[in-house]
């Protein structure tokens, strides 16, 4: 049966061994089909060209070998919007070509109906195929980190209360909701105020905030799928939308008032508005795209590298354009600075005012020797980001085309990782503090816990390691393919990253979620070059043509389905445990106080006690407190303590134990709960 010819460019991949060559299609005699490209993803066909221009209209330059969309796979087609629709594809292989009659041939209603059992071409199974998947993988996306982990809070009741470090950020939006203005607490390191003031007067609820942010986890995931579609293409854009929605960090953080989701649908939001003012030289998209980004510099300073980056590269194309131009266009760049100037006294009228309010956040010392904070950050947060990847990673990595270059990358990891498992452990691979073996933040509660069994988060930390090494070979292939508005975001986030970790501020592996849908375009991106660019910056202001999509491995999709059913399990268990315990611990919390016990000498965990303090945090040091957020909460007497295990110090008492159910909906777990003595 004959096959479809093979439509790739002349120029072989970057990262093919140098035996390998690409069928090209110059070099086959006529009437003589080249066979299809072994791992075809997902048994496209692909159709024959119609023509050697682009679709849009404009000639292959002597420099560039253009791809017309006629060069896509039938998925792709479908997938796109200005492509052709499904039905004007190539016929199915094997279908005998329409007779020429010199008219077009018709099917009346009648014959239509006469003929219901006619198969459906396959090329037209595929199309519907192609449009569908992106949709089911968003939608698998938005259920993983927002649906289930809202309905698990509200079925909880978690949704009504503070969790973690935000008990602080909930207690300054009620106070702002409530028309007392901004009083912070001295534990709001972030901007923190752009996600309370979008509430108004709903921002005194708890629920409210709550409900805002798993609705920016929504946004945060549509606009990483607007953001990659053109540079991977809509089923790729779907897939590293789900992997993202995997990270297990990101449910139990879209469901709390923290600022990594808003801040996350900042910068995202800001790159996707970006992205399309960029495409279609639009000074109003530009201008959105620049306020989006300020409201989520107002979330989190490190929102900044967005709108940075955004006027860097339309600065830059603009000025490349100019010296290319008549004299008359010449001037077009000014009114970017004049973007850039509103945009800069804009964020130093907020910093100048939010530095002026009292108890700004705390100030953490930074060490004498800065190079290790830096290296651990480095180091721990390459391996986290590779475990966030990792099913992409496995599934496309296709290790039998490295270079030498590659395999030498991948060596040297290899021996990192090997040092870095046998000085610290597991621990060093999993950056996180919600992922842990003690469950989300173990330093916010007293007494130590088990969330899950101790082998997975072994297989967890292996996990990481070995996406690491193969992540490695990887980037030498494709690390220069990143488009240059993401490449910009990506270099000032990392270095901002790098700095903040040598002022003495402590850094999380969700400090760097930001970074994923980066590294997954950089995996996602084709490896096949199709066009020969004239110099660097001709890159700032052109888009390549598409290109043939890169089959991916069938070894590696047996590493890549465990993978992310790895990931997924770990979020839902982490988001439900989280939930869980932090209700089961405050409830415990109110129990004690409607007996009569003032609610400042209870100590129900870390957001308990500063949510209930009546100043916040001084960070005064004092050494008659059972853990390290008491010391620093002053008028805080912890005379009954609710600890998620058995305590055996001096003078404590038992009053009762309170069980509960681990996952929300299933398991078994207990609270112990104590009076110290202390009070009488």
């Amino acid at each position: 049966m004959a096959t479809a010819p093979d439509l790739t460019p002349s120029s072989a991949p970057v990262d093919d061994p140098p035996n390998e060559s690409v069928p090209e299609e110059e070099n086959n005699p006529p009437g003589e089909s080249v066979p299809e490209r072994e791992n075809n993803p997902l048994g496209e066909s692909v159709p024959e060209p119609e023509g050697d221009a682009s679709s849009t209209g404009e000639p292959a330059s002597a420099g560039d070998a253009a791809v017309t969309p006629e060069a896509l796979s039938a998925v792709e087609l479908a997938a796109a919007d200005d492509d052709p629709p499904a039905e004007e594809a190539a016929p199915a292989t094997g279908t005998a070509p329409a007779k020429e009659t010199g008219a077009p041939t018709q099917t009346s209603p009648a014959e239509k109906a006469a003929s219901p059992t006619e198969p459906v071409p396959v090329e037209r199974t595929l199309a519907r195929f192609g449009a569908q998947a992106p949709r089911a993988l968003i939608a698998a996306g938005l259920l993983l980190a927002v649906v289930v982990p809202l309905l698990l809070a509200i079925v909880s009741g978690a949704i009504s209360i503070p969790h973690h470090d935000a008990w602080s950020y909930s207690r300054i939006g009620q106070h702002f909701g409530e028309g007392g203005g901004f009083d912070l607490l001295g534990w709001n390191r972030p901007s923190l105020i752009g996600q309370i003031v979008v509430l108004g007067p709903l921002a005194g609820s708890i629920a409210a905030q709550q409900v805002l942010v798993a609705l920016l986890g929504a946004v945060a995931l549509f606009a990483c799928y607007d953001l990659l579609t053109p540079t991977i293409g809509r089923i790729r854009a779907g897939l590293a939308t789900l992997v993202l929605a995997c990270w297990p960090e990101l449910g139990l953080l879209s469901t709390s008032f923290m600022t990594d989701v808003p801040a996350l649908a900042g910068a995202l939001g800001c790159l996707a508005l970006g992205r399309r003012a960029l495409a279609k030289d639009s000074p109003l998209l530009l201008a959105a795209a620049l306020v989006v980004g300020l409201w989520g510099a107002t979330v989190r300073e490190s929102v900044l590298a967005a709108p940075a980056a955004l006027l860097a590269v339309a600065l830059l194309r603009a000025v490349v354009r100019a010296w290319n131009a008549r004299s008359r266009e010449r001037l077009r760049w000014l009114p970017l600075l004049g973007f850039g100037a509103a945009f800069a006294a804009a964020w130093l009228g907020f910093e100048y005012w939010r530095r002026g309010l009292p108890d700004d956040g705390p100030v953490f010392p930074a060490g004498a020797d800065i190079i290790p904070p830096v290296l651990g950050l480095a180091v721990s947060g390459y391996f986290m980001l590779a475990l966030a990847a990792s099913p992409v990673i496995l599934l496309f990595a296709r290790p039998s085309r490295w270079t030498r270059t590659a395999w030498f990358a991948a060596g040297a990891t290899a021996i990192v990782a090997a040092l870095v498992w046998h000085d610290h452990g597991r621990a060093a691979f999993l950056f996180s503090d919600y992922l842990t073996p003690l469950g989300p933040y173990p330093g916010a509660v007293l007494g130590q816990r088990s969330m899950l069994p101790d082998p997975l988060f072994e297989v967890a930390a292996l996990l990481a390691a070995f996406s690491g090494v193969v992540l490695a070979g990887v980037l030498v292939g494709r690390i220069g393919q990143l488009p240059p508005l993401l490449g910009w975001f990506s270099v000032l986030t990392v270095g901002g990253l790098l700095v903040g970790s040598t002022t003495g501020q402590p850094m999380w592996g969700r400090d760097l979620v930001v970074l994923i849908p980066l590294l997954l375009c950089v995996v996602l991106t084709d490896t096949v070059r199709v066009a020969r660019r004239p110099a660097w910056l001709s890159r700032i202001y052109q888009t390549p043509p598409p290109a043939p999509r890169r089959a991916w491995s069938r070894a590696g999709l047996v590493f890549a389905v465990p993978a992310v059913a790895l990931l997924a399990a770990l979020g839902l268990l982490t988001t439900a445990y989280g939930t869980a315990s932090d209700t089961a611990r405050w409830e415990a919390g109110e129990a004690l106080a409607e007996t009569g016990v003032p609610r400042t000498e209870i100590d129900a965990g870390f957001e308990w006690v500063g949510y209930h303090s009546a100043d916040g945090f001084d960070r005064a040091p004092r050494t008659d407190r059972p853990n390290w957020y008491a010391d620093q909460v002053p008028g805080s007497r912890p005379c009954f303590v609710v600890a998620v295990s058995e305590q055996h110090r001096a003078g404590w008492r038992l009053v009762r134990t309170v069980e509960y159910q681990r996952y929300v909906i299933a398991g078994s777990a207990q609270l112990w709960i104590y009076d110290t003595g202390r009070c009488g």
